[in-house]
């Protein structure tokens, strides 16, 4: 089985109306774009529906985090003996990037005018207000999470967040927790116990357990506690979980059962999510133990711009164009036949030519490979066998992440515009509104604008304001435009001089 990477510019659905949950994200992510909760509606729902049945019960999720941080730490622990930990650090800092990165930001648009001095949007408020540092600049945790990926030199696209979506490092159930989240974000009234609830359920998490390497590796320099989603931001308040579990039952007692239903939907909908998520990242860590399986991806990824540039050269009788070409689909043949040419000596990197007079100042392809590229090539190189036969046999681990893609709903039309001014009025207190309510909103007021222009044109009786100054002899006690004597002749009176 080749190995799959997110890298690959083959689609996994050819389907043009397809959004890839990369997009879905980055469009979330901004605050002006246009919002696609009622587009994918249905894939909302759907995904919600998966999670019926499964385990609503804050201990189960709080056992099943701590259960996965021991596993992850034991991960990280093979790793330190074969001396590729800071591999997994970086890939599991890149894979929880795009749900850290916007931790809390599905709760900033549960307010609105409508709602706003509720004591549920008062608690949702305050809860916001701690993940986003209220009060001090470049506080949030998605700016601690920030900080870490700088530290760690992997925030090429870390700012803003929505760039994060053009990271082929990261893979695509990375973003489909958060995607799904900040989507449903845009329709409080449709999703506003779903959102308390899932929520709650990365509170009781806590920080994400493939971080926990990553953490006792890095244990200083960077702000951990704000990277917890279940602590409080300021020394003597309550712990954020605290905080979201009055929430939730505040959100239950006002909203009825229906409300309580919605939360646990919530709830149940993001513990799945998260199993899931966290079982591909693991899959995908350990399979990054092996030096092939990074080289493959690195090859997969450089497949398509390399393929224009090496139409001369041969690689074990072939033109290298020609591996590059099979290479974008199945990277394992060239790197076999890359293995035994000329410019790779097995297990002694700083003797390839590859890694040396090619990528040096005079070489060719000096300046061809970043630098953690290159160590991807000298770490591979070093772990070849010198043996031709155990070469031969070599295969990188099958790791084959599914890409996800989600497929909107044909538009559903503009909606019911409303009967009259007071319905309108209820309709714009909402966060969402439909085309209708807007083209109504936006008539009502061209026509009132209309109808003050009219107000303010000059009729027969009155002064209209002028820059002359000359003399009605009607008293107007202003420099105006006197069109009280006459339709047809304008007549000027000056302003009163001031006494001195």
């Amino acid at each position: 089985m080749r190995p799959f990477t997110r890298s690959s510019d083959q689609a996994a659905d050819d389907d043009p109306a397809a959004l890839s949950v990369r997009t879905v994200f980055a469009r979330a992510c901004e605050p002006e774009c246009a919002s696609l909760p009622d587009a994918l509606r249905s894939e909302i729902v759907a995904e919600l529906s998966r999670a019926d049945g499964g385990p609503r019960d804050a201990a189960a999720v709080s056992e099943w985090a701590a259960a996965q941080r021991e596993r992850f730490a034991a991960l990280f622990a093979t790793a330190d003996s074969e001396g590729c930990a800071d591999v997994l650090v970086r890939r599991a800092a890149l894979a929880c990037a795009p749900l850290a990165s916007v931790s809390g930001a599905w709760l900033q648009w549960m307010s609105e005018p409508g709602n706003a001095e509720e004591a549920v949007t008062m608690r949702v408020l305050a809860l916001y207000a701690g993940d986003v540092g209220a009060g001090h600049p470049r506080a949030s945790r998605g700016s601690a999470y920030l900080s870490l990926l700088q530290h760690l030199r992997v925030a090429v696209h870390a700012h803003p967040a929505s760039q994060l979506a053009q990271d082929r490092r990261i893979a695509d159930r990375s973003f489909s927790l958060p995607a799904f989240a900040l989507t449903m974000s845009r329709h409080p009234n449709a999703y506003r116990g779903e959102i308390i609830g899932l929520d709650l359920c990365l509170r009781e998490a806590g920080l994400l357990p493939p971080l926990d390497g990553v953490q006792a590796r890095h244990p200083h320099g960077i702000g951990w506690d704000a990277l917890d989603p279940s602590l409080a931001r300021t020394p003597d308040g309550p712990s954020a979980v605290d905080d979201a579990r009055a929430l939730a039952a505040a959100f239950a007692e006002s909203a009825g059962a229906s409300g309580a239903a919605a939360v646990e939907r919530g709830f149940a909908w993001a513990f799945a999510a998260l199993r899931e998520w966290c079982d591909e990242v693991y899959d995908e860590l350990d399979a990054a133990r092996d030096p092939g399986f990074e080289m493959a991806e690195l090859v997969q990824s450089r497949a398509r711009e390399a393929s224009a540039y090496h139409d001369r050269f041969n690689v074990q009788g072939r033109l290298l164009k020609d591996w590059l070409v099979e290479a974008r689909t199945d990277p394992i043949p060239f790197l076999g036949a890359l293995a035994n040419s000329r410019l790779v000596r097995p297990g002694r990197s700083e003797a390839s030519r590859l890694t040396g007079a090619l990528v040096s100042e005079k070489g060719r392809m000096f300046r061809v490979f970043p630098d953690q590229d290159l160590d991807t090539i000298r770490r591979w190189i070093d772990a070849l066998p010198t043996d031709p036969a155990q070469r031969a046999e070599w295969r990188p681990p099958a790791h084959q992440p599914r890409r996800i893609t989600l497929r909107p709903a044909p538009d559903s039309g503009d909606g019911d515009a409303p009967g009259d001014i007071r319905q309108a009025y209820t309709a714009l207190l909402q966060r969402k509104t439909t085309p209708a309510v807007r083209q109504y909103a936006q008539r009502y007021v061209e026509k009132r604008l209309a109808r003050c222009r009219s107000d303010m044109e000059p009729s027969p009786g009155r002064c209209r304001p002028s820059s002359r100054r000359t003399d009605c002899g009607r008293g107007c006690s202003t420099s105006t435009t006197c069109t009280t004597t006459s339709s047809t002749t304008a007549w000027t009176i000056p302003f009163p001089t001031a006494p001195t």
